[in-house]
């Protein structure tokens, strides 16, 4: 069995945990015990996951010992708790996808040896082992022997990739253990038996721990689908007197009244939120609806479980209360860490300020958000926080857009009261309104300069803000190549034919990455500048919809004049395009207009 020490440096004494022995016990003192039950209603017991996971133990047996890494997705908890354990208790390594993009599997192919799945075709990766173990199979007794998890043992996940692309990290099956025993010591009093329910993926660490591991460890029956709807969990929630939800701030941001109880029903509801800051607004509201706690835990994949926190007022925020066995401190206003939940030893550091206080510690933003524009220095989520204090927004997202001229921009979601305004005075007005709010508190330097109306902060799975998108949505303004200066344009007589010279200065945003010391003007940019011209100078209201005969003969390079030279083919709706100095043709082609 697996046998887990933990200390910290304030506990001296060690004591033991081992989750693949309580399973064991629960399995020889009641082997019916429902775990879990399918959206159809479906009950699946202690003994189907301990029959199915040896089942599929012994498939992976089967294939050579080199076999180690194992991809392991599928839509629902029951299958992928059984394929993570089959992997572990057969000596291998489970690997967590974080979704199944083309991408995501062309590149974790490269890093595992085999897949695991329930929900999709893999034809052209092998080894892959196909699991559906909802279907009933013969039962058979185990002795303890047959599932040991090593002590050694390592699972790899995926981080949440809200600030780029998910990175892989391993973590020691022993440390996700010691992170369940630490959420029973702490909350398993308040939840007693309550099923769980969750609208979040267990495919990363917070799903993973509180929507399978722990309810799995404390015998807690697990909803086998994913919620993605506030009518979905409502309807669940009202199937039991007592209930858990595994949620995210994004999700609970937008649910509304969630529960709505009939008055006098002796219900409970403790929901769980991760992946962001949750309001106390939003949290207060949750309340009102029929819930009896809002509990945040913060935390990361590469720090796991950090500490939690329940909101009780809107004047006061709560302070966080660090978990069983990890220790905090503030080294410079930033976090620092040490906990048993970290794969690595000593002391870690965060990206997150904050004031330690009596009862714990207050969050003050991230260290990684202070920037500086025009020579002042500001905290981005200082600016997030005092507009969403406002009555006008219920969400935001501050970021920095561009590398020449930073740009601070907003995402911002309106309340009612915001949208009403919109209505009558419009969006112009509507910022001009925000940036009197914001004059209170910051220098007009700092306000943001482009803001984008959503009814949703774009959000992964797990409720983390997704960076990459978000970027994405003011693309309009920043991704766009910027048309080059024309010095003086020469139209024929039927202005069939246009001659347009410009100039390519080294200081073209577009030339970074085309190449150091060497920089030149990618091809496509090369094809936009000709589409763009031709629209204006042919009256093309559409963007080019077919490219014929497209070369490029010779690098276009900075610190260089050129001519585009544009002309119409005579059946009217294609234009060719030739880039070229008195000397070299650089690219040619012809641009086809439906």
């Amino acid at each position: 069995m697996l046998l887990v020490a933990l200390m910290t440096p304030n506990t001296p004494q060690p004591f033991r945990v081992a989750l693949d022995q309580i399973l064991f016990a629960t399995l020889n003192r009641d082997p019916k015990s429902p775990i879990a039950v399918t959206s159809e209603g479906i009950a699946f017991s202690i003994q189907d996951f301990f029959q199915h996971a040896n089942l599929l133990k012994e498939k992976l047996m089967q294939n050579p010992s080199h076999t180690q890494k194992w991809a392991v997705y599928s839509d629902g908890c029951i299958n992928s708790l059984i394929s993570i354990f089959a992997v572990l208790w057969s000596g291998r390594e489970p690997v967590l996808l974080p979704n199944i993009c083309d991408e995501t599997l062309e590149e974790i192919a490269e890093l595992v040896d085999g897949f695991i799945t329930d929900v999709f075709d893999l034809n052209t990766i092998q080894p892959v082992i196909y699991c559906d173990h909802l279907k009933s199979c013969n039962e058979k007794k185990f002795s303890a022997d047959t599932f040991i998890i090593s002590s050694t043992a390592t699972i790899y996940l995926y981080t949440s990739g809200s600030t780029g692309r998910p990175e892989m990290i391993s973590k020691s099956f022993a440390s996700l253990e010691i992170e369940v025993y630490a959420l029973t010591e702490t909350f398993s009093g308040l939840l007693q038996n309550a099923p769980v329910l969750s609208t979040v993926s267990h495919q990363h660490i917070y799903g993973l721990l509180t929507r399978m591991l722990w309810p799995l460890a404390n015998c807690r029956l697990i909803l086998d689908g994913l919620l993605h709807f506030p009518h979905e969990v409502s309807s669940q929630l009202k199937k039991f007197p007592t209930a858990c939800l595994i949620s995210s701030p994004a999700f609970l941001k937008r649910a509304g009244h969630l529960v709505d109880y009939p008055q006098g029903r002796n219900t409970k509801t403790i929901i769980f939120s991760s992946g962001g800051p949750l309001s106390a607004s939003t949290s207060l509201k949750i309340k009102t609806s029929g819930a009896n706690s809002v509990i945040e835990i913060f935390g990361s994949t590469e720090t796991g479980g950090i500490a939690y926190r329940e909101q009780k007022s809107l004047e006061i925020e709560a302070s966080w209360t660090s978990l069983p066995r990890v220790q905090v401190r503030a080294v410079n206003d930033i976090l620092e860490i040490w906990s048993p939940h970290l794969h690595t030893d000593g002391w870690w550091k965060t990206q997150d300020r904050v004031n330690i206080t009596d009862d714990g510690f207050t969050l003050l933003g991230r260290a990684d958000r202070l920037v500086k524009v025009e020579e002042k220095r500001v905290h981005l989520d200082d600016i997030e926080n005092y507009l969403i204090s406002s009555p006008f927004l219920v969400d935001a997202y501050i970021l920095i857009i561009g590398n020449e001229k930073p740009q601070i921009c907003a995402v911002i979601v309106p309340s009612d009261d915001g949208w009403d305004i919109i209505s009558q005075q419009g969006r112009r007005e509507f910022c001009k309104t925000l940036q009197g709010y914001l004059s209170k508190r910051f220098e007009k330097v700092t306000f943001p300069r482009k803001w984008k109306f959503v009814q949703q902060v774009p959000a992964n799975t797990q409720g983390k803000r997704q960076l990459s998108t978000i970027i994405s949505m003011f693309s309009d303004e920043i991704s766009i190549p910027p048309l080059p200066q024309i010095a003086k344009p020469i139209i024929s007589e039927s202005s069939e034919n246009v001659s347009l010279p410009f100039f390519v200065p080294n200081t073209l945003s577009l030339l970074e990455g085309h190449f150091p010391q060497h920089p030149i003007v990618a091809g496509v940019v090369q094809i936009y500048w000709a589409d763009s011209y031709a629209r204006k100078y042919y009256d093309i209201s559409s963007t080019a919809c077919k490219l014929n005969q497209i070369k490029f003969k010779k690098l276009l390079k900075s610190a260089a004049h050129y001519q585009l030279n544009l002309s119409r083919v005579k059946a009217g709706k294609s234009i060719k395009f030739e880039i070229c100095d008195p000397e070299n043709i650089y690219a040619s082609g012809q641009l086809s207009y439906d």
